[in-house]
């Protein structure tokens, strides 16, 4: 059975792909040598970051989306609520980190009003950061919920499935929320 479609043809013809085929001593061999077709250059597709700032930041506005929903599911404040305050806090300071980077190719290609509007876009995210760490520092359960009502309100369109996979990802939150405030 051939391995490849080149297997099919017989040693004794002539094999019409030769730029695919070299002599040997066992005769003739065939084999796909990209170097004999690019004139030993071989050319490489585009490299993906399948880790872009906007991918980061979509997975963060839907994890905080999450972590909002069972933050408002809580009847009294503990460490659980404690832990999704702070990880919406920690969130909010990852996305407005992102919004810098996604801005930067467009500013190279001089789409400035483009990339000002983005900008201009998601400037809430940089407020409610310092509101929320502080207001989680103080354990001020009120301004907490001001500010998740407002987060809330903005991040009102991000669709999250039943069938999500982002587990838990405010467990332990406030433990780092209170070792970055140190530092």
């Amino acid at each position: 059975m051939p391995v490849c479609l080149f297997q099919h043809f017989p040693a004794s013809k002539i094999i019409p792909y030769s730029l695919f085929c070299r002599i040997s001593e066992a005769g003739w061999e065939i084999r796909y040598n990209p170097s004999r077709i690019f004139n030993k250059e071989v050319s490489m597709g585009r490299v993906i970051n399948p880790d872009s700032a906007g991918r980061e930041r979509t997975r963060l506005t839907k994890a905080t989306v999450l972590a909002l929903r069972a933050l408002m599911r809580q009847t009294q404040p503990d460490d659980t609520s404690r832990d999704l305050a702070s990880f919406i806090s920690l969130a909010l300071l990852q996305i407005s980190e992102t919004i810098d980077v996604s801005v930067e190719a467009w500013e190279k290609r001089g789409y400035w009003l483009k990339a000002d509007r983005f900008r201009l876009e998601w400037e809430w995210a940089k407020h409610s950061v310092k509101q929320m760490h502080d207001s989680v520092l103080r354990d001020d359960w009120a301004e907490i919920a001001r500010i998740s009502a407002f987060v809330g309100g903005k991040l009102m369109k991000v669709v999250v499935s039943d069938k999500h996979r982002l587990g838990t990802p405010w467990v332990g939150a406030y433990q780092i929320l209170l070792k970055s405030g140190r530092e």
